[in-house]
């Protein structure tokens, strides 16, 4: 699970962090948000229910960030999910081809009847 990590935007920071896909730079601070463990003395996690003190840009940022997880999740999912639906439609079809041949069956009774 992601969290977002806020350190000093220090030289070491940026190096520390130059691999990380999600991180937002401003003059003072560099805000890492990864599912990776940050161990560092100078690096803080900010906790969820301080997130709401951030500006519109950083929340715009986080949002964007947790968007783009998401796609990845679902693009990676997405073989998986396009084969259980063409089961399930496979499955509908035997089913109506089988309702279709117990009507004519149910048709051919009927004729045989009269």
């Amino acid at each position: 699970m992601n969290k977002l990590f806020i350190t000093r935007l220090t030289e070491r920071a940026l190096e520390m962090f130059e691999n990380e896909p999600y991180t937002r730079a401003t003059k003072d601070y560099l805000l890492v948000y990864t599912d990776n463990d940050v161990a560092s003395d100078t690096v803080a996690e900010v906790p969820t229910d301080a997130w709401a003190r951030l500006t519109k840009a950083e929340s715009m940022w986080l949002t964007k960030c947790q968007v783009d997880i998401i796609n990845s999740e679902l693009m990676k999912k997405a073989p998986e999910v396009v084969e259980s639906i063409n089961k399930r439609i496979d499955a509908l079809e035997k089913a109506l081809e089988a309702e279709r041949v117990n009507a004519r069956e149910g048709e051919a009774d009927a004729e045989q009847l009269e």
